[in-house]
C-alpha cells in the first residue's frame, strides 16, 4: 500500500496550496474555514482520502494575504501505516528532539517544491501524520 500511498503524497506535494479546489478534489473533502487568533488562514476537515488511505482530519494553515509565509497543509492518519523506509525514496530520519522527550521521530524528504514529513508513532514503525509545507 505505501507504494500508492507515496504516489498519492508526490501528487498532493505537486499541487499548489493556495488552489483550494485543486487540493479538496485531490484530498476528497471540503476545508470550512476556521477562527485562528494569529492572523493566519487556517481551515479543517474532519475526514478525507488520500490515495488509499483515509484521513481522520485535514488541516490547511495559510499565511495572511500579502504577508509573507508558507502554507502548512497537515493530515492526520485515520489509521496508522507502516513505515516502510525503501518505499520512500530519498527520505531521511530524523531522531525526537532531546529537548522533547515525549516527541516521536519523523522522515522527511523533498517532493517537487514541498518539504514533506512523515510523522510517526512512538515505535517508529507506523505513520501516523503527514505534513506538506511548500517551499516559496
Amino acid at each position: 500500500m505505501n507504494d500508492a500511498l507515496y504516489s498519492a503524497v508526490a501528487a498532493l506535494a505537486a499541487i499548489d496550496l493556495d488552489q483550494l479546489d485543486a487540493l479538496q478534489a485531490q484530498l476528497g473533502t471540503t476545508l470550512q474555514a476556521q477562527e485562528s487568533g494569529q492572523g493566519w488562514q487556517l481551515r479543517k476537515a474532519t475526514a478525507g482520502q488520500l490515495g488509499p488511505v483515509a484521513l481522520a482530519e485535514v488541516e490547511l494553515r495559510s499565511p495572511p494575504a500579502g504577508q509573507a509565509g508558507s502554507p502548512v497543509l497537515l493530515l492526520r492518519l485515520a489509521q496508522p501505516q507502516p513505515m516502510q523506509p525503501l518505499q520512500w525514496p530519498d527520505a531521511v530520519p530524523s531522531a525526537p528532539r532531546p529537548d522533547a522527550p515525549d516527541a516521536p521521530a519523523w522522515w522527511e524528504l523533498r517532493l517537487s517544491s514541498s518539504r514533506v514529513l512523515l510523522g510517526l508513532d512512538h515505535s517508529g514503525a507506523q505513520i501516523v501524520s503527514i505534513s506538506v509545507r511548500q517551499q516559496r
